[in-house]
């Protein structure tokens, strides 16, 4: 079962201009756009009414500042988040001006809930002092939701949705936090009495579709928490690098014992991501400046040191054959995978054997030990 959390930060540029002008901290002010729209408000602006998609004349109607756009500084700081979110795992995809997503599947299962929470908060901290609204969850629609409804709230703080309580998360939730829906679409149902996800469902599909159109696929999706779309990294081809730089004059142990410890990092990474790697990379770095490497095929679906270390010790010998001190090595593991137990993120559904042990243990708890006394053989 995966894990995916979603970093909701509705001011993250209105933070990132208090830091430079700290005399804007608590007062309404407004980040101009493009098209005569705002790219962004404060929170006090915010509380006054003023929405990030509103226009220019609506800012300046309530007499509301409006500062000019830093894009490369924005840009600058929002790759340093992403960098610092990197570190639990190789899968972050930013969600435009609204949050982030990441993949936490390996840091829920090595540190702990409430640990991640803490450690997601303080990288966001180190960036920008800014609320951060957290929700967590078995697919992108439910973390996201769970985001959204503590920011409404007004509790910076993080949501988590445990695994099996999807539907009865997503079901007393209004029509109208379901991202992708139209407010019109949202207008017609709740003229038939259709305000709540877990009306969704109870509508047949023939009618669902005839009142929310191509969007009714949608709606059925969200009612059902059924959201197999994975989270989309920015490098096409995720990968974990570990580096390390090396002493002038060096000996063929030295960087033998430096292959083992990049290799124990390398590995510590994939087991804390939950990712399985199918490719590994040796880059050297001579001291004439010259580049070698070799890629090597991972056979095995194991994250150990020793198994990755039989194959690479042979070809560290052939790169070393130039007699030339070597000054910097760079692991890469690539084509990167889920580890065994993580490709969906649904569990699979109970096979007939399951499901009839699982009546025979309740009616064992039900009706005494002596009820059934061979379900063991079933």
């Amino acid at each position: 079962m995966a894990r995916i959390a979603f970093i909701h930060l509705p001011f993250w540029f209105s933070s990132l201009e208090c830091l430079t002008r700290p005399a804007l901290r608590g007062a309404p002010f407004a980040i101009a756009g493009q098209g005569g729209r705002l790219l962004a408000v404060s929170p006090a602006a915010f509380h006054l009414g003023l929405r990030a998609d509103a226009s220019r004349s609506d800012a300046e109607a309530r007499g509301i500042a409006l500062l000019a756009p830093r894009t490369a500084a924005y840009r600058e700081h929002t790759n340093t988040l992403l960098g610092r979110l990197g570190a639990f795992s190789p899968c972050v995809e930013p969600l435009g001006r609204e949050g982030v997503f990441i993949d936490v599947t390996g840091a829920w299962y090595w540190d702990g809930i409430f640990l991640l929470v803490d450690q997601l908060q303080q990288a966001v901290a180190e960036v920008c002092a800014t609320p951060v609204y957290m929700g967590v969850g078995s697919s992108r629609l439910v973390s996201r939701l769970a985001a959204r409804l503590q920011w409404l709230r007004g509790a910076p703080s993080a949501l988590v949705v445990c695994q099996g309580a999807e539907q009865l998360f997503l079901g007393p939730l209004p029509l109208h936090l379901v991202p992708g829906i139209s407010a019109d679409i949202c207008r017609l149902l709740y003229l038939y009495g259709i305000t709540r996800l877990r009306d969704v469902r109870k509508l047949p599909s023939e009618l669902l579709r005839l009142l929310a159109g191509r969007q009714a696929a949608l709606l059925q999706r969200c009612a059902s928490g059924r959201e197999d779309q994975a989270v989309q990294p920015l490098a096409l081809k995720p990968a974990v690098r570990v580096d390390r730089a090396v002493a002038c004059k060096n000996g063929r142990h030295q960087l033998t014992g430096l292959l083992y410890e990049l290799l124990q990092d390398g590995c510590f990474r994939l087991r804390r991501f939950a990712k399985q790697a199918r490719a590994l990379r040796l880059e050297l770095t001579y001291e004439d400046r010259r580049r070698d490497g070799h890629t090597i095929r991972l056979d095995s679906h194991s994250c150990k040191e020793t198994v990755f270390f039989a194959a690479l010790r042979g070809r560290l010998d052939k790169l070393l054959a130039r007699r030339v001190n070597v000054v910097h090595l760079r692991m890469v593991f690539s084509e990167l995978k889920p580890s065994g137990g993580q490709g969906s993120l649904f569990s699979p559904p109970p096979s007939r054997r399951e499901r009839l042990l699982d009546v025979l243990y309740r009616i064992r708890c039900k009706h005494g030990k002596g009820t059934i006394r061979c379900h063991s053989l079933v």
